[in-house]
């Protein structure tokens, strides 16, 4: 995923593990320059594309509260409950915003391809 904004530049990687029942949802990212610690970083399914982004479709925001690894790289994963196929019926986009204290930003984006 990319950095948008005043996170450009920067670079995240989403994992989204789909099973019967539910999915898991999980972000590694380098810390944005603009974030406060503790990290805290909110996850959505966005329905469209990047370049033009509609309503979520899913909030993986139940664990928010990012941890640090020895890199300095923040995780943060979350378990939605369902079945996803929603997601194949159209464009999605894996977006990552600030917390509402650090001004709620889109810090990145990264559209879906589910095959």
């Amino acid at each position: 995923m990319d950095g948008v904004d005043t996170n450009r530049g920067n670079m995240a990687w989403g994992y989204l593990v789909v099973r019967p029942d539910s999915s898991d949802l999980i972000v590694k990212a380098g810390r944005p320059a603009d974030v406060l610690a503790p990290a805290h970083l909110y996850t959505y399914v966005q329905q469209g594309s990047c370049a033009s982004l509609g309503p979520p479709a899913i909030r993986a925001t139940r664990r928010v509260l990012a941890y640090s690894d020895t890199l300095g790289f923040l995780t943060v994963s979350n378990t939605v409950p369902g079945n996803l196929d929603k997601l194949r019926t159209g464009p999605h986009a894996l977006t990552v915003r600030s917390a509402p204290a650090d001004g709620n930003k889109l810090l990145y984006c990264g559209d879906l391809r589910l095959t």
